[in-house]
């Protein structure tokens, strides 16, 4: 428990010295800063000895069957799989070095560089980090390999579309789709978040996605997928946790949308996050046998939490001592996630001793 404390406390001195101006994030600064924390989470997130959920997992299933596979046995077997990217991130750590940590350090590279890259396009990027790493870092990053990677290629797209940059957006979410199928959904950000909806654009994207998803899941995969999520009744205790942890500020930026609608680059992107969190809360108040399909879905708006609360501080930035009641509320919350998750969570026992190769 005591490293994911100490994470945290790095990340909250960060966000307290930069808040009261001791930190002046210059061009100079900016690199350092950049270059520390990528390989800070790089070492800390990719050297880390069985430490995750699914580690055992992820070893059996996509990395044992790459070492002594040839590039032509790779193309023919894996070619038209999901997850396409991720086999082939397995197959040239295998390649390399048949040593499942080197999948885990490239994986911990590319969601570092995508989180930094995400978080130093805010105006509080070390609130940003704080908030992720209460679980984005210790939990997704730690445990669910492809939809870490996943997120993080929705992260750099979110900066795009945030400058309504559509054709980045889903170039990215193509990335992003081929590390985790699940990501398919976030065209629907695309959708509504450009500043004037083209409806010949948006059925060309749907019958895209359609065609990827039909030709890269599967049928027999996707029918697999809703009776083990649905049908069967596979739950997961910590959904609704996750998904209030989206459903507050998502209320609280749909109430008070006045207040906000200033203050944020792009609102429609805002406004279809903030709808996301209230129909998948809805989802699981009305049928709780999705438990586990909502809380993947949830995990794709944590970006929602970290984009909010950086500008919802700036609301209250004429009463300076009420923009730091909320920005240490802030923090103790997320503080609270991370305990809450480290001693009450279903499955924290599998990053309980947090173990380094570096230092075993």
């Amino acid at each position: 428990m005591i490293i994911y404390i100490i994470v945290f406390y790095l990340f909250f001195l960060l966000s307290v010295f930069h808040e009261h101006n001791f930190i002046k994030l210059n061009i100079k600064n900016l690199k350092i800063f950049k270059t520390f924390i990528i390989l800070f989470l790089t070492f800390y997130i990719g050297l880390r000895d069985e430490v995750g959920g699914d580690w055992g997992t992820y070893k059996e299933n996509y990395f044992d069957d790459k070492i002594g596979l040839s590039f032509y046995q790779f193309i023919d077997y894996y070619l038209f799989s999901k997850d396409l990217l991720f086999q082939l991130l397995n197959y040239i750590s295998a390649l390399i070095y048949p040593s499942y940590y080197l999948v885990n350090l490239f994986s911990s590279f590319i969601f570092s560089i995508a989180l930094v890259y995400f978080c130093f396009n805010l105006s509080r990027p070390f609130l940003g980090l704080l908030i992720s790493s209460s679980y984005l870092i210790t939990v997704v990053a730690m445990g669910y390999h492809r939809q870490a990677l996943a997120i993080a290629f929705f992260m750099i797209g979110l900066v795009k579309l945030q400058n309504y940059k559509i054709f980045s957006y889903y170039f990215l979410i193509l990335v992003s789709f081929l590390f985790h199928y699940t990501s398919i959904i976030l065209v629907v950000f695309g959708f509504f978040s450009q500043k004037k909806i083209n409806i010949i654009f948006i059925i060309f994207v749907i019958i895209i996605s359609i065609t990827l998803a039909y030709f890269i899941i599967g049928v027999d995969i996707f029918s697999s997928l809703i009776r083990h999520y649905i049908k069967n009744q596979y739950s997961s205790s910590g959904a609704l946790p996750r998904i209030l942890m989206c459903l507050i500020p998502s209320l609280i930026y749909l109430l008070f949308y006045k207040y906000f609608k200033n203050i944020y680059k792009n609102n429609k992107m805002m406004v279809c996050f903030a709808f996301s969190s209230v129909f998948l809360f809805l989802i699981l108040a009305i049928y709780n046998n999705s438990s586990a399909f909502v809380d993947r879905l949830a995990i794709y708006l944590i970006p929602f939490q970290i984009l909010f609360y950086d500008k919802f501080i700036d609301v209250f930035e004429n009463k300076k001592k009420s923009s730091l009641v909320i920005f240490y509320t802030i923090i103790l919350a997320y503080l609270f996630v991370l305990i809450v998750w480290a001693f009450f969570g279903k499955h924290y026992l599998w990053w309980f001793p947090y173990k380094n190769i570096i230092f075993n």
